[in-house]
């Protein structure tokens, strides 16, 4: 998988239970970065330089879900203390096929397939009622439906509590809006109502402006009405499981 297919791939933002076979004793529970091509996770020690080949079990925070896989180090994040210098807060893990997990370091059973790491992914979604930090993270085309009329909008980023809309203008605060946004393998649309935050404005190398505007869920009107008004859990796993694939 190439990177621009890697960075195309649906993530979950969530925290996780992680395992490195053959060095801990029992998982531990970290924030993540899940998708179906790699997991970022925080973590404050280095499990090895970068290129090495390591067993996760990577699992589900209610222990139902769990998979094996072979990662590689690809990226290692550190932060600068006063006093202890420079400190590993996080490391990024591309998943590897079974022939190159076959170093010593990552012997074990075949890793997981692509269908088992996004059976995991769909059962975290779905799971997101327990836990609303979960976040969804892609780039989907939707349509916006206001008070100025209905427009194509990008979506960045969906979880229980809002979304983030890239949009070519600032959109006044407090409006309600309604996005709809098809599933990749269907084409069933799911659609999301909130109220408008806040539009804060990126420029981009080329001179062009995007605004960055969040959208709140509100209580009681946080549901996705497409399925005959499916839950907001199932509305995510089915825009990663249209996706992910």
């Amino acid at each position: 998988m190439s990177e621009a297919e890697r960075r195309a791939a649906p993530r979950i933002k969530a925290a996780l239970r992680i395992q490195f076979v053959g060095v801990d004793d029992q998982p531990g529970v970290c924030r993540g970065d899940l998708s179906t091509s790699g997991v970022f996770i925080e973590m404050d020690r280095q499990p090895g330089p970068l290129g090495s080949v390591h067993r996760l079990r990577v699992g589900s925070v209610d222990g139902r879900c769990e998979v094996e896989v072979a990662a590689r180090v690809v990226r290692l994040v550190a932060v600068q203390d006063l006093w202890r210098g420079m400190l590993v807060a996080g490391v990024a893990f591309q998943f590897v096929d079974a022939e190159a997990a076959a170093g010593a370091e990552a012997a074990g059973p075949s890793p997981a397939s692509r269908g088992e790491v996004t059976s995991l992914l769909l059962h975290i979604a779905r799971q997101a009622g327990a836990d609303e930090a979960v976040e969804l993270e892609h780039r989907w085309d939707g349509t916006l439906t206001d008070a100025q009329g209905e427009r194509a909008v990008r979506v960045g980023r969906l979880s229980l509590r809002g979304m983030v809309l890239e949009t070519d203008a600032p959109m006044p605060t407090g409006q309600t809006v309604r996005v709809e946004i098809p599933e990749a393998s269907s084409g069933r649309r799911q659609e999301f109502q909130g109220v408008v935050g806040e539009s804060t404005p990126e420029l981009y190398l080329d001179g062009a402006v995007c605004y960055r505007t969040t959208v709140s869920f509100e209580a009681g009107e946080a549901e996705a009405s497409a399925s005959g008004g499916a839950s907001l859990a199932d509305a995510l796993a089915a825009l990663l499981d249209g996706d992910g694939k």
